[in-house]
């Protein structure tokens, strides 16, 4: 049985007990719990919480889905970083290079300072981290004016 015709029945046969117990009446219903031996109570607790957790993860979805593309971005980052050279003075040129290549890059920084030659390695790196993030590590000429 494929995928797709198992979640169809599985909603079929949830639909219909829905509204079988949508339809019965509720006294019936509480009578059908204390025969069976359970506390109507605990069941409609139980019913509630899973509503309740169906409820909180329709309302997260969003939530999950942006944190899934926060991850991705971030491991496409580190990656970015982990080709980058080892030594200061290497990560400079780098820097000097993408500010060559596209000056307008300069202006979508944000630094204390604008002096980029006496940046302190730790600041390079900021920079290039934000360069990456922008795409122009990978190749990729953004322009600074454009706001997809």
């Amino acid at each position: 049985m494929s995928e797709c015709n198992f979640e169809s029945e599985l909603r079929a046969v949830m639909d219909g007990l829905s509204e079988s117990i949508a339809e019965t009446a509720a006294e019936d219903l509480v009578g059908d719990c204390r025969t069976s031996g359970t506390d109507p109570l605990v069941v409609l607790s139980q019913v509630k919480h899973v509503l309740r957790a169906a409820v909180k993860d329709v309302r997260q979805r969003r939530l999950k889905e942006a944190r899934a593309q926060y991850e991705e971005k971030r491991a496409q980052l580190t990656k970015a970083t982990r080709a980058w050279p080892d030594s200061a003075e290497e990560r400079h040129n780098l820097l000097a290079q993408v500010f060559a290549s596209h000056p307008p890059a300069t202006r979508m920084l944000t630094a204390q300072y604008r002096d980029f030659d006496g940046l302190e390695d730790e600041d390079i790196s900021s920079c290039l981290i934000q360069l990456a993030a922008l795409g122009f590590l990978d190749g990729e000429n953004k322009d600074p004016d454009d706001h997809e």
